[in-house]
């Protein structure tokens, strides 16, 4: 065959365009030769220069809204019922590379107005000066919630000068002061009357005057929000968007449970970011794979204050769109919206580009919000240093050296997106001026602010006289959101009957559905057990588990009955599984022994899953002695099923580790001494390994590890200290789902001391694969340079939450920093013999 020529003119067009294209020179860091020319300095931009150095995406339009000196250093904002921006100024975060004086109380929260509705604030009054470190704002009840840790105050201006008279604390426990990146943020009024925040554990009821609290997973990092439904999604640093397909408060339901599926998951599937400038100042820049060979960020590093858009002034192609801070990168992402087996999920909208980039290293999007006319707003702290030194590495500190990126602090920005397609002029009603009647109607609106505003101010109003308008647009509208705010605004007002549950639960729409489930959790449990049954048979995957939540919440033995079929017929669902054990706290071997008089359950791989989490749950349960006399039972007439209960023991029990963990049962199992006695076999064998592991009340227990006063004094000094590493461990050792790693059983935590103490002197990089979970975030070097310190954390963490690993002396630490002195990266998996 012969070959077949190109023609001349087709080359010479290609080599125009790829010589057209502007050039990035590969950095290799730590060279002199690496840099692009372009941005070998980052000087500081007026808001008019700053505004021709972005790029987005054709067909929308950026303008200022505010700039210094109206606004210094904002984090964080939140629009009222009437149109006004509220913004969180953080004056004191990171003054320099050192974070000196980041508590002096130079810090406000400013309130934004557009009188003349031209796109541009003119007035900025601020309502409170002379905070340390805010970090979240609600408007409600006519005055504001904010948090200024360690407190959560309500504010009010009585006089009507714009300014806070009354402060009143209403709850406190709230940190930030020590590790500004990892405590609680974003308060956002949820669908379902409840305030949720990111970086806690709790969720807040405020009426006004006095808060009721739940209790939640303490996950996310910087930012909230939410999509039609009210769900709520996170943005963690190094994923775009993490959610809740269900309501995360079941997650603390059954403590033997240890939490439900469906939370946290990693619901934005693409990490790749595509900036229009280098990004070598990002805080891991040496790591591999951080930057590409061009330099340029290859993955979000620093996403924060995500917005989903449910708004109506943009095309219905931009509709739940997720719209994604990346501070580091100088760029906010679009995401789209997909689904997949019944549940979202966003990717990215392009690929090789993004939504808005810049080229000012300055620019610093942290937060992202809906107005009420339907632009977007992104809010700009506008700084050079953007990373906490808490974790802060010495290459960062190199890079902003080398740009004189330290200063200048005290400025800000903040910017309005719109949609060519729409009138750029804010359009919006007063709401705290609607009567009742009217903020019923809008209720029915086409944007979730002004559903939500009105929602929201009908519960404060207390209109229970607006409670039949309300019920009749529940009954009649044709929007089947309409229908759903409806509902919680019902609830809101305590005026939601079970007729009115009941018509919710019969609607066609899954969205209806799935908020009547959950109000039914309230309503008398046998009228409405058949609805939840039938609703946990819908075709809808999200509506059929959040009835199976709902069904466990009756506490009911019908509803445990029903539970019981759902866990015999939608066992190869996960979810489901996980919602089933949820409801069942302290029912577990009851309704173990239910499935198990099927004498061919477990039936296949599936009912095999179902089996082993509730075997799992019935040993953390009081009712765990009960459950191994069911294991001695089944040893003669299903060693199958013994088999499978002896084996989730032995892994509870950590056996054929080098420190098993004991587990205390409230009494001694039914015909236990005997099958050890008489037993023989690999099952007998199974169950003598674990009772050199067990304890009861009378049952002398193993040889404990005996601490002295001195470790008792230093395990609690550690425990004091742990409060810089909750944030992302967790309270309670748990981690923080497929993001950060448990240290309640850790081979790192219970191994050998000095491993650990290297992990806490120089830090620790993934990926890490642990009980088949992958992790794959850094963690940085302990702020707490002084041996006794480190000795402190370490022995608190080997002996908290079960652990048993004894105490770990400051010369330990110092010999390991000595030995260690050399390194200069964080620890790897692979540096550890595991």
């Amino acid at each position: 065959m012969q070959a077949r020529l190109i023609p001349v003119w087709i080359i010479l067009v290609v080599v125009a365009a790829w010589l057209a294209q502007p050039r990035q020179t590969t950095i290799e860091h730590g060279d002199a030769q690496h840099r692009d020319a372009r941005f070998d300095t980052s000087p500081v931009l007026s808001p008019a220069e700053a505004m021709s150095s972005f790029d987005i995406e054709p067909g929308f339009s950026i303008e200022l809204f505010a700039s210094e000196p109206m606004i210094e250093d904002p984090v964080a904002m939140a629009f009222d019922e009437d149109g006004r921006l509220w913004v969180v100024e953080m004056q004191s975060y990171m003054p320099d590379i050192a974070g000196n004086d980041e508590l002096v109380p130079t810090s406000r929260i400013m309130v934004l107005e557009d009188l003349d509705r031209d796109g541009h604030a003119d007035v900025s009054t601020p309502f409170l000066e002379g905070l340390v470190l805010p970090r979240a704002i609600l408007p409600c009840y006519g005055g504001l919630l904010y948090i200024e840790p360690p407190n959560l105050v309500f504010a009010k201006d009585t006089d009507g000068d714009g300014r806070a008279d009354t402060q009143e604390t209403i709850l406190t426990g709230f940190d930030g002061h020590a590790n500004p990146e990892h405590a609680g943020n974003a308060l956002r009024y949820g669908i379902d009357n409840w305030i949720h925040l990111s970086q806690f554990n709790i969720d807040i009821r405020f009426d006004g005057t006095k808060a009721e609290i739940r209790r939640v997973p303490r996950v996310g990092q910087w930012g909230l929000t939410l999509d039609e439904e009210g769900r709520l999604y996170y943005t963690p640093n190094s994923d775009t968007l993490r959610g809740d397909y269900v309501p995360n408060h079941y997650a603390s339901r059954n403590p033997n449970q240890g939490g439900i599926r469906g939370l946290y998951d990693r619901v934005g599937r693409d990490r790749q970011t595509w900036a229009s400038r280098p990004n070598t100042g990002v805080n891991r820049g040496y790591r591999p794979g951080t930057l590409r060979e061009d330099g340029y960020l290859a993955n979000v590093t620093a996403a924060c204050g995500p917005a989903l858009y449910t708004g109506s002034a943009w095309p219905s192609e931009f509709y739940q769109n997720a719209f994604v801070c990346e501070a580091t990168g100088n760029l906010v992402k679009r995401m789209v919206r997909s689904e997949e087996n019944g549940l979202p999920y966003w990717k990215n909208a392009y690929t090789g580009d993004e939504f808005l980039t810049s080229t000012d290293e300055r620019f610093r999007p942290v937060d992202a919000m809906v107005a009420p006319d339907g632009s977007l707003f992104i809010c700009d702290m506008y700084r050079g240093i953007i990373q906490h030194k808490t974790y802060l590495t010495e290459y960062l500190a190199g890079e902003i050296r080398s740009r004189n990126l330290e200063q200048p602090i005290g400025l800000g920005r903040i910017y309005r997106i719109t949609h060519d397609e729409t009138d750029h002029t804010p359009s919006f009603a007063a709401m705290s001026k609607m009567s009742d009647s009217e903020l019923v109607q809008a209720l029915a609106a086409a944007d979730q602010f002004t559903r939500l505003a009105a929602q929201r101010l009908l519960v404060e109003r207390q209109a229970t006289g607006a409670a039949d308008e309300i019920r009749l647009l529940l009954q009649m509208s044709d929007r089947p959101l309409a229908r759903v705010h409806a509902l919680w605004t019902l609830d809101g007002l305590q005026e939601a009957s079970t007729d009115d549950v009941l018509v919710a639960l019969a609607d066609q729409d899954a969205r209806v559905q799935s908020a009547a489930c959950r109000v039914a959790e309230s309503h008398d449990p046998h009228a409405v057990l058949e609805s939840l049954i039938a609703a946990a048979n819908v075709t809808e995957r999200l509506v059929r588990f959040q009835a199976t939540l709902s069904l466990g919440a009756l506490q009911t033995e019908a509803a445990r009955e029903a539970l019981t079929v759902i866990a015999q017929t939608n066992a190869s669902d996960s979810f489901i599984r996980s919602a089933v054990i949820s409801g069942l706290q302290d029912h577990e071997v009851e309704v173990l022994r239910a499935l198990l008089a099927d004498g061919a359950w477990p039936k296949n791989a599936a009912d095999r899953a179902m089996f082993a989490e509730l075997v799992d749950a019935s040993l953390r349960s009081k009712h765990s002695s009960q459950l191994l006399a069911v294991a001695v039972q089944q040893t003669s007439t299903n060693p199958a099923r013994a088999e499978i209960i002896f084996a989730r023991l032995g892994a509870m029990q950590r056996l054929g580790s080098s420190n098993p963990r004991r587990l205390t049962i409230a009494a001694e199992p039914a015909g236990w001494a005997m099958f050890l006695a008489s037993g023989s076999g690999r099952l007998a064998d199974a169950a003598r390994q674990s009772d050199a592991h067990l304890v009861w009340p009378g049952r002398p227990a193993p040889e404990a590890i005996a601490l002295t006063t001195d470790e008792r004094v230093q395990i609690a000094r550690g425990k004091s200290l742990f409060v810089y590493c909750q944030g992302c461990h967790g309270a309670d050792g748990m981690g923080s789902g497929s993001q950060y790693p448990p240290l309640v059983g850790s081979p790192r935590v219970l191994g050998p001391p000095e491993d650990l103490a290297r992990v806490l002197i120089h830090g620790f990089e993934g990926p890490l694969v642990r009980d088949g979970v992958r992790y794959n975030e850094a963690m940085p070097p302990s702020p707490f340079g002084d041996d006794r310190d480190l000795a402190a954390i370490m022995t608190y963490v080997r002996n908290a939450w079960g652990n048993e690993a004894g105490s770990v002396s400051p010369e330990t630490v110092a010999k390991v920093r000595r030995d260690h002195a050399s390194q200069r990266r964080p620890w790897r998996a692979e540096d550890f013999d595991e």
